[in-house]
Parts: structure tokens; C-alpha cells; sequence
């Protein structure tokens, strides 16, 4: 999947009992302390990274929105899951519409502490959970240290480490 417009968003998700969580993107970043005094686009990667590391989700459909434009502020990223940016509307106003869209809006949680948002949605017979207890399924810093350099090495970096060690280990053979 990845990232993806609103138009080409395919609602492949079918009422089998699944759950289909929307997470506001940036609503939730902002809360995770050790993501939130990163630069915007590593804190994003970041939390895309953690999504799909600790499967906070289990097997359900996610989708994750973030305020602005695809091409300007997102890397090419393969995920599991889907990711909109809103163009030129809000992430609350592209969250509303996916809710609208789906064929079963009791199956939808919106995990945000927007409160505007939150009663929207709700409105629209979709569940909400706050931030807090979403970020809940984050384990402890102590476990999840052994993920921090791994999910933040650059290309470059993991690419000079690739060629010293071939270096090294050919040199010894």
C-alpha cells in the first residue's frame, strides 16, 4: 500500500468484523515525546516506523492521515497500511470524509485527542480513542531500545556500513 490521494483510496475493507483504524497523524506524533522533538519528517517516518514495528494495529485495516501534500512533504515509503495527506483540506476534513465513505462507520476507530474531530465522528457512528490510550500499546522505552538505531538509519549510513564491512570481511578471507 503506501502513500495514496483520497481519490485513489479503495475501500477494501469489508464488513467482517475487522476493525478499521484512522489515525490522525499528526495529532498523535505530537505526543510521543522521544518523536515530537525530531524534525517533522523523521518524526513522521518515525511513527510510520513504530506503527508497523509493534503491529499497534494487529491485523486490522489502518490508515493514517497527516495534514499537507504527498509530493512535498513524503518520501517514497512502503507501509502495510495506508497513508493520505489532505492536499489542500484539513487532516480532520479528509478524516470525516473516510468515515463518511465507509460501509460500516461502528467498524472505524479515530484515535485522536482533537475534540472537534472526536465529535464528528462520532456523529457519524464511529468510535474514538484518545491518544493516550492508543500510544498504550507502545512498550516501554526498555524494549524498545533495541529498535531505536534500526529504525532510524538512513540509507547512506546503512550503505557506507554495508561497504566497510565487505571491506573488512573480504579483506580477511
Amino acid at each position: 500500500m503506501g502513500y495514496s490521494r483520497l481519490e485513489n483510496y479503495k475501500r477494501s475493507f469489508k464488513s467482517s468484523g475487522s476493525v478499521h483504524y484512522i489515525l490522525d497523524g499528526y495529532n498523535i506524533l505530537k505526543k510521543i515525546p522521544y518523536l515530537s522533538n525530531r524534525h517533522l519528517s523523521q518524526g513522521r517516518q518515525g511513527f510510520l516506523d513504530l506503527i508497523k514495528r509493534f503491529n499497534l494495529c494487529g491485523k486490522n485495516k489502518v490508515t493514517v492521515v497527516f495534514d499537507g501534500r504527498s509530493d512535498v512533504v513524503a518520501p517514497p515509503h512502503r507501509t502495510d497500511f495506508i497513508v493520505l495527506f489532505s492536499e489542500d483540506e484539513t487532516a480532520d476534513d479528509l478524516i470525516k470524509k473516510v468515515v463518511k465513505k465507509s460501509k460500516n462507520p461502528r467498524q472505524v476507530i479515530v484515535v485522536s485527542d482533537d475534540r472537534e474531530l472526536r465529535f464528528e465522528v462520532k456523529r457519524l457512528s464511529a468510535r474514538v480513542i484518545s491518544v493516550e490510550e492508543f500510544t498504550k500499546k507502545i512498550p516501554a522505552k526498555k524494549s524498545r531500545e533495541k529498535f531505536k538505531d534500526k529504525a532510524f538509519l538512513k540509507k547512506d549510513d546503512a550503505q557506507r556500513i554495508t561497504e566497510e564491512l565487505k571491506r573488512i570481511w573480504l579483506k580477511e578471507i
